[in-house]
């Protein structure tokens, strides 16, 4: 993998993490377009995840930390020791998913015309979700019922082309949540995933794959232009649609399946 690879597959993974146009699923589509071995390219991937995961706690350190500081000190926020709870349920469905059947489906649908097909059937879920009335009786605010029905949304990223990011703001507003806490549960829902995807190549892999300047390089590119990405997509869906996403992922299944 050259420097240029390197750069581009962690522009790639920083910037599709988050806006709702599937990581996995461009990463794969790069490899392809740049003549890039898929052979421990998974390993790689999620690799380069952490970096993404990384950005995460950077750009919500302010939450992450009122969060465990109000979960164990007594008396503090009950809101906040109920955000704990709605998190911790919500990773269930994900991990339970990922862990015994997530290397079943990268192993089936990791090709280009399967990420096409993900990318327009995500992109009907989306917009389905962005005309739903939303249910106005709680406030919006996240409930653990709502984060276990979010989080069985959330499984669908398993397969490329989904999107992690769209699939979990769809779920929240398919189930009443308010736009802005559909997108703060979102990003804060995925950095238990993350993070266990991340843990699980570790303990598998010998960390000598990892230690190569381009691996680094493509690590260091995919963190910054994903805490860039983060801020774009917060201001932009608190104010607007998926609808420039779902244009933009169905052109792309339709030059992947007329092309490839």
């Amino acid at each position: 993998m050259t420097f240029f690879h390197a750069i581009s597959l962690g522009l790639i993974q920083g910037i599709a993490e988050f806006l709702p146009i599937s990581s996995s699923g461009h990463l794969l589509l790069a490899r392809e377009f740049l003549g890039l071995p898929t052979e421990g390219s998974l390993s790689f991937d999620i690799f380069i995840h952490l970096a993404t995961l990384l950005a995460i706690v950077v750009a919500f350190w302010g939450d992450i930390r009122q969060l465990i500081r109000d979960f164990f000190t007594e008396g503090h926020s009950s809101r906040s020791r109920t955000m704990v709870w709605v998190i911790i349920i919500g990773t269930i469905p994900a991990g339970i998913m990922g862990y015994f059947f997530g290397g079943m489906l990268e192993e089936i649908f990791r090709n280009s015309h399967y990420s096409a097909y993900a990318l327009i059937a995500g992109s009907i879920v989306f917009f389905i979700a962005d005309r739903i009335p939303k249910d106005s009786s709680d406030g919006g605010e996240i409930t653990k019922l709502k984060a276990l029905f979010v989080g069985i949304f959330q499984t669908f990223a398993l397969i490329p082309g989904v999107s992690r990011s769209g699939i979990t703001i769809s779920g929240g507003l398919f189930f009443g949540l308010s736009r802005e806490e559909s997108i703060r549960f979102a990003f804060l829902l995925g950095i238990p995933i993350m993070a266990g995807a991340a843990l699980k190549i570790f303990l598998t892999n010998d960390l000598i794959f990892f230690s190569g300047l381009t691996v680094w390089l493509s690590f260091i590119v995919a963190f910054f232009s994903g805490l860039l990405a983060i801020r774009f997509l917060v201001k932009f869906l608190s104010r607007h649609s998926f609808n420039i996403f779902i244009a933009y992922r169905l052109i792309l299944a339709g030059v992947i399946l007329w092309f490839l």
